[in-house]
């Protein structure tokens, strides 16, 4: 595991933009005062310290803390290179599934069409249990009732999208 005092010797981290910096030339592509790290596939910065990789989010809860995330980190706004330490939030992958953007084409997650009744069906899955929620007539309203489930069982962690 990475030493906080080692992270605050090669990188400076500014808390209102959520970049990194680089203060001390760690291998021959390092440029001081560079911007650090590079956008993996899934779209969060990576930063190679030392030969290992570490995500930017992780370090900067990290460096400003001084506890390096023991589960996972939540971004808030859902945009994953944005690590001001604002939109960052320790959380465990539960809390984290909570905040996740809705897949569905509805942009909201677990509300669904039953054809077979004309209703819109709504459940949301907590604790690894489906939980059923309603059948409603009008949209808006299993919307309504889907958020207030989401508040219910994911708190603060519930999307706000």
């Amino acid at each position: 595991m990475l030493a906080l005092s080692r992270l605050k010797e090669v990188l400076d981290y500014d808390p209102e933009t959520g970049k990194f910096y680089w203060k001390v030339k760690t291998a021959n592509r390092t440029v001081i005062g560079a911007e650090a790290g590079c956008r993996a596939s899934i779209g969060y910065i990576r930063i190679c310290i030392d030969g290992k990789f570490y995500y930017a989010h992780s370090l900067a809860l990290y460096y400003v803390n001084g506890v390096y995330p023991p589960s996972c980190v939540d971004h808030i706004n859902h945009v994953r290179d944005d690590n001001r330490v604002v939109n960052l939030r320790y959380a465990t992958y539960k809390q984290n599934g909570g905040n996740r953007t809705p897949t569905s084409i509805l942009g909201v997650s677990g509300v669904s069409w039953m054809k077979d009744r004309n209703k819109w069906y709504v459940e949301i899955g907590h604790n690894d249990k489906q939980h059923y929620i309603g059948t409603f007539s009008c949209l808006g309203q299993a919307v309504k009732a889907r958020k207030a489930a989401e508040k219910k069982y994911y708190g603060e962690y519930a999307y706000k999208g």
